[in-house]
């Protein structure tokens, strides 16, 4: 199943606390506002968004610009679903049909924003991750996040080769990006969820609130519903749909 990623212009192996109803500002987030995990099965499949092809990279520091991360979901968003994934997590892999359901529930309102976060204990979690930044540079992330969703994370690095030629990638390039850009950016991202603690993968950032793990739908539609609700009510003579937009993902880009 491909997704159709915009390329841009946790939590399962985390510690559970925490309560789904802590209020957030939408400009930054507490990580002590978490929700216990529970593991919901399933897989996914449907569209994504970020630079094409061609488009300059630019490089994420311990702040990112939401611009140039993978997303998709709503044209005209007024709220961010931030998910921290690494590939090889199992209970990444199970939150996918998860957000596959909030996505289509809220689909003229939430867009999901995806950013890598390869854990340590996991052989191959870092090269999958590069991997689809790789394929990113080339216009085709959401292809490649469905491969490495499918492999479960589990490849070595000829194994990524063959999916990059298989998706009619330039092969010389995908190694060279995969060696250069890439890598740095994956590890940047990997700077920044240390600096924010958060540990474990996947993690959401939904309107200030932090969910952690494969949760049900049913947690997350009760957390996303209470920050629309918010995000609903600064719309208005100081804050336009955009702007409000624009703020739920502006924890990413200073920490």
């Amino acid at each position: 199943m491909i997704l159709h990623f915009s390329t841009g212009t946790a939590a399962g192996h985390g510690p559970a606390a925490g309560d789904a109803s802590a209020r957030g500002s939408g400009r930054d987030f507490d990580v002590s506002h978490r929700i216990d995990k529970e593991v919901v099965t399933g897989s996914w499949g449907v569209p994504w968004g970020g630079p094409g092809p061609g488009e300059p990279e630019s490089p994420v520091k311990a702040g990112m610009d939401p611009s140039t991360l993978p997303s998709r979901g709503a044209e005209k968003p007024l709220l961010a679903l931030v998910e921290f994934g690494d590939y090889e997590c199992e209970f990444t892999q199970k939150a996918e049909r998860t957000v596959e359901k909030l996505l289509a529930r809220f689909e003229d309102e939430v867009r999901l924003v995806f950013v890598h976060d390869p854990l340590a204990i996991h052989d191959h979690a870092l090269l999958a991750a590069q991997a689809a930044e790789a394929a990113r540079m080339q216009g085709r992330f959401g292809e490649m996040h469905a491969r490495l969703l499918e492999a479960k994370g589990d490849v070595e690095r000829a194994a990524v080769v063959r999916m990059a030629r298989d998706l009619g990638l330039d092969g010389a390039r995908f190694e060279r990006d995969l060696d250069g850009p890439a890598k740095e950016r994956v590890a940047a991202m990997v700077a920044f969820t240390k600096v924010r603690g958060l540990t474990g993968t996947p993690h959401f950032v939904i309107g200030g609130r932090v969910v952690e793990g494969a949760r049900s739908e049913e947690i997350f539609v009760r957390v996303i519903e209470a920050a629309l609700e918010e995000a609903k009510a600064r719309i208005g003579v100081l804050h336009s749909r955009e702007e409000v937009y624009r703020d739920s993902l502006s924890f990413l880009q200073g920490a």
